[in-house]
């Protein structure tokens, strides 16, 4: 992939295994699930990226490696030119600065000792952004970036709405003016009406501050409206990548074709699709391509050799052999 100076984050062939274990007192090692295998894409400055796939494909795992809260077991993470996969102590707290995360779950990624305003202002005060006299003004200035106000101050989180909950992470996360945000699901947990206030919000955010964005999700729709590119994945690798129109009006791969089948369209006179069969045991991964059981456009060499990411045509990297027609 041809990457220029106007990249913020390049993975390269990223791994991250868990263990598994039997027992309880005396535990011990069953085997292995590679949570994400091989992972490679990039980000440019300034943009939204979208991450989609089924539950349990390894796309939390990826924003959380991003994010420098778990440590991958091999590859590269390039963020601003510089490798962070290692980095610790002072060099990691101030990255921090740079790259924030925003949660699924608001309610419980928020300290319910805390009120609204210590929780915002926390950031402020951990890096010594604005001095003490200040932080209560700053933190107001926050909460309206959001569309809150400072009667918010001296709430506490359960004391919030869900949609309100979540424009308190996110006031959080941008307190300190990142230029990188994860965005894991952030829009799940709420109802529609109030998903398209907050992607609306997070755009009209990412152009005043200027952040990149990683933005995953399960909802195809939700990532067709915000991203600009989309990768997607499947057990743990990615298997397509490209614009995000492109991707939505021709996908190559046959689980993107599948994932697009699944989603429902009022105005299309077609039936739901429905991706057949389930992801393979990931304690007993088969050789050849994992999707390989599910696709009906499966052939020998599928069942052998596991098909690398290339670009099948410009500005498109698919991992498949049989790409859809």
């Amino acid at each position: 992939m041809i990457v220029n100076n106007d990249c913020i984050l390049r993975v390269n062939n990223l791994v991250k295994e868990f263990p598994v274990q039997t027992g309880y007192f005396f535990a011990r090692k069953h085997g292995v699930i590679r949570a994400v295998d091989n992972v490679s894409f990039h980000i440019m400055k300034g943009e939204t990226f979208g991450l989609v796939g089924e539950s349990g494909c390894g796309k939390t795992t990826m924003g959380r490696i991003i994010a420098r809260l778990i440590q991958p077991d091999s590859g590269k993470i390039i963020f601003e030119g510089n490798e962070i996969q290692n980095i610790k102590g002072e060099s990691l707290r101030k990255l921090r600065r740079k790259i924030q995360i925003i949660f699924q779950d608001p309610l419980s990624s928020l300290n319910p000792r805390m009120s609204i305003c210590e929780i915002v202002s926390e950031p402020l005060r951990i890096h010594n952004i604005v001095p003490k006299s200040k932080l209560k003004e700053e933190t107001v200035k926050r909460l309206e970036e959001v569309g809150l106000n400072s009667t918010f101050l001296n709430r506490f989180p359960h004391q919030l709405s869900g949609g309100q909950r979540q424009r308190v992470l996110i006031a959080r996360s941008l307190s300190l003016s990142p230029s990188f945000i994860v965005a894991d699901e952030p829009v799940s947990a709420l109802d529609v009406s109030i998903q398209a206030q907050i992607i609306n919000m997070l755009e009209d955010l990412r152009e005043k501050i200027g952040f990149s964005c990683l933005f995953i999700s399960h909802d195809l729709a939700v990532v067709r409206n915000i991203s600009r590119r989309v990768a997607v994945m499947y057990f743990g690798r990615i298997v397509e990548i490209g614009p995000t129109d492109s991707i939505f009006k021709k996908p190559l791969h046959p689980y993107t074709g599948g994932l697009l089948e699944s989603v429902p369209d009022v105005s299309a006179k077609r039936e739901l699709g429905v991706i057949p069969g389930e992801p393979p045991d990931p304690l007993n991964i088969p050789p050849g391509c994992p999707f390989c059981p599910r696709c009906e456009n499966s052939t020998a060499i599928c069942k052998k050799s596991m098909p690398p990411i290339e670009e099948k045509i410009e500005g498109r990297f698919v991992a498949c052999h049989n790409i859809l027609d």
